[in-house]
């Protein structure tokens, strides 16, 4: 059976999201799997949790530690909620060179379906498998001249890839990426996505958005958005808006069905709460009123969290009450 290698590049901020990502990816395979996390530093306990994930099913894991400076020269994204992590994917194809393929993922996502059906993409021609970004996709011709892309060359998301890491390495793609982000520094907006757009122009296998489906961008089409989610393999809350800090945004109860098998649910419902609490300002709902909405869809559906879960909320209860008041 092959083994299915992920990538992912997170901080300590970022750990509990990628334990989701992780579970839903094991809850709907039977294919063996190897993380590769690269991070900028993850604390012991937060490690400790990520490997506990081998509770729910085995899989094989290792870490690989950054040092940011060397992406010292590449600009912060102009959206804040990105971080500087996505940089280093740069690094993948270099971290172990035995490797020849690798999925390459944001943290953002869950998968609905089988992760072997992303992995069985052909991109023995191409340096990557892509989908099409629908942001960037309403405007492409301007984006094309913004970018020195070639004519007829789509845009692509880079938080759902498959990367051909053996032809990576034949044409030193690590360094010609570094190269590209320096050179083009005063132009990227999102440096990670840009510097892949640039850099695998026009060498890109694109994939259906099926395996890429980004509910919370809206689609112009209302059947194509249902049959790409009907038929959904990887769902990816690309944007400003999350599961984690917005409980309206679309298919967050997909998001939630993983997060409770999660080592870090308690953390995850707490950012949650706190965050509709701050908003609560100038007419939201009460902490209460929160609270009750959200243990009644959230937590009650499964009983077995419902004792731990209430015992930590009743813990955290009287200080909520006092920031939102």
């Amino acid at each position: 059976m092959d083994k299915i290698h992920v990538f992912f590049s997170i901080n300590d901020d970022y750990a509990k999201y990628l334990s989701v990502a992780m579970i839903s990816i094991l809850k709907n395979t039977s294919s063996s799997i190897f993380f590769h996390i690269i991070n900028s530093g993850l604390s012991p306990e937060n490690i400790r949790k990520i490997n506990s994930v081998k509770n729910i099913k085995n899989f094989e894991i290792d870490y690989f530690r950054v040092d940011n400076d060397i992406f010292k020269d590449i600009p912060e994204c102009a959206d804040a909620h990105v971080s500087d992590e996505p940089d280093h994917k740069f690094l993948v194809s270099n971290i172990d060179k035995n490797i020849d393929k690798a999925i390459i993922l944001d943290v953002d996502i869950i998968f609905v379906d089988d992760i072997k059906k992303l992995w069985d993409i052909d991109i023995t021609d191409n340096y990557i498998g892509a989908s099409i970004d629908r942001v960037f996709s309403n405007d492409k011709e301007k984006w094309r001249k913004y970018y020195s892309l070639p004519e007829k060359y789509d845009y692509i998301n880079s938080g759902v890839m498959v990367a051909n890491l053996k032809k990576w390495r034949h044409e030193s793609i690590s360094e010609k990426l570094f190269e590209v982000a320096h050179k083009n520094a005063k132009i990227l907006r999102f440096p990670d996505q840009d510097t892949f757009n640039m850099t695998f122009a026009p060498k890109v296998k694109y994939f259906p958005q099926i395996f890429n489906y980004t509910p919370n961008l809206g689609y112009d089409d209302i059947k194509e958005e249902e049959n790409i989610r009907m038929n959904a393999v990887v769902v990816h809350w690309a944007g400003h808006e999350k599961p984690w800090n917005n409980q309206n945004v679309y298919m967050c109860d997909e998001f939630f069905k993983y997060a409770r098998l999660s080592p870090f649910y308690e953390s995850i419902l707490y950012e949650n709460i706190t965050k509709l609490c701050a908003n609560s300002q100038g007419g939201g709902l009460s902490i209460e009123a929160y609270l009750s909405k959200f243990l009644a869809l959230n937590m009650l559906k499964e009983q077995k969290n419902a004792t731990k879960l209430l015992r930590f909320l009743e813990f955290d209860l009287n200080l909520m009450k006092l920031k939102c008041a």
